[in-house]
C-alpha cells in the first residue's frame, strides 16, 4: 500500500507543470473530497471527537469507524444517514489523507516559490496537516519544525496543536 501511495505521489509531482497556487489548491480540494460530502455531514459532526479519543486509548482506525458507528447509532438526537455509505466515505478520505500529506509535504520540501507563506492558497492547503493519518505524524511533526519558516505562526501553531493530539503540552 505505501509502495502503491508513493508511486501516486511521485506521479503526480513530476507531472504537474502548473503553478503553486494550482497545487495547493487541488490538495486542498483533496483534504474535503469525501470529509465535505452532504451525506457525511453528521457523521463528521461527532466523527473528529470520537476519534481522538479512540487514538488516546490506542484504538485501530477500523476499530474506531465501527465504535463511533455504534456511537452514532445509538444517540438521541435524529439524523439521516446512511451507516454503510459513511464507513466507506471515512474510508476513502482517511486514504487521500495519507496521499495529501506526502503530497504536501513534497510541495513544501521542493518549493522554489519566493515569499510562498503569503501566498492564501498555500495557507489555506496547510490544513491537511490537521488531516495527518496516525501512521504519519512523527513524519509529519519532524518536517513541520523543519520548514517552520515557510509556515505562518497561526497556521503552525493549528498543526501542532493537531498533530500532539489537541494537547498543549
Amino acid at each position: 500500500m505505501k509502495i502503491f501511495v508513493l508511486f501516486t505521489v511521485l506521479f503526480y509531482c513530476c507531472t504537474s507543470d502548473n503553478g503553486p497556487c494550482k497545487v495547493y489548491e487541488e490538495i486542498t480540494i483533496m483534504d474535503g473530497k469525501y470529509r465535505n460530502l452532504p451525506e457525511s455531514n453528521v457523521f463528521n459532526t461527532v466523527l473528529d471527537s470520537l476519534y481522538r479519543a479512540s487514538t488516546a486509548n490506542n484504538k485501530k482506525q477500523g476499530d474506531f469507524i465501527e465504535a463511533a458507528m455504534d456511537s452514532l447509532a445509538s444517540s438521541s438526537f435524529e439524523y439521516n444517514f446512511d451507516e454503510q455509505r459513511g464507513i466507506i466515505l471515512m474510508k476513502k478520505q482517511i486514504g487521500l489523507d495519507s496521499i495529501n500529506v506526502l503530497m504536501l509535504m513534497h510541495h513544501i520540501a521542493s518549493n522554489k516559490f519566493p515569499n510562498i507563506d503569503t501566498l492564501e492558497c498555500f495557507q489555506k492547503s496547510l490544513i491537511v496537516f490537521v488531516h495527518t493519518p496516525q501512521s504519519l505524524i512523527d513524519d509529519v511533526s519532524i518536517f513541520v519544525e523543519k520548514h517552520k519558516a515557510l509556515i505562518p505562526k497561526n497556521n503552525y501553531q493549528h498543526i501542532i496543536w493537531h498533530l500532539r493530539g489537541r494537547n498543549t503540552k
